[in-house]
C-alpha cells in the first residue's frame, strides 16, 4: 500500500473555491477501484491551506489515478488556486 500527501499551498481568500473544486475530485476518487481512503484536510493555521491524505492499493492504481479524466481535469484547476507550489510525498507502508 502507498500513502500519499499532496500539500497545497491556498491562500485564506482561495479557501471557499478550492473546497468546491476539489469536492468532484473527492468524490469520484473515492469510487476508483483501487483506492483505499482519500480525505482532505486542512493544514495548520500558519500555513494556509490543505493536503490530501490518500492511501492506495498499489502504484499501478497511483498511476491510474492519476490519469483519470477527473484528475486530469480538476488538479490543474487547483493548482491554479495555489499561490506557490505543492509538496507531494509518497510512503510504502510497512504495517
Amino acid at each position: 500500500m502507498l500513502t500519499i500527501l499532496a500539500k497545497n499551498f491556498v491562500s485564506s481568500e482561495q479557501h471557499k473555491e478550492f473546497l468546491s473544486t476539489a469536492q468532484p475530485l473527492l468524490d469520484a476518487t473515492r469510487q476508483e477501484e483501487g483506492n483505499i481512503f482519500y480525505n482532505l484536510c486542512s493544514l495548520p493555521k500558519e500555513t494556509p491551506g490543505f493536503v490530501f491524505v490518500e492511501c492506495w492499493k498499489d502504484e499501478q492504481a497511483l498511476a491510474q489515478h492519476m490519469e483519470s479524466k477527473h484528475f486530469k481535469s480538476i488538479v490543474p484547476k487547483l493548482q491554479a488556486l495555489c499561490n506557490k507550489p505543492g509538496v507531494f510525498e509518497s510512503f510504502e507502508n510497512v504495517y
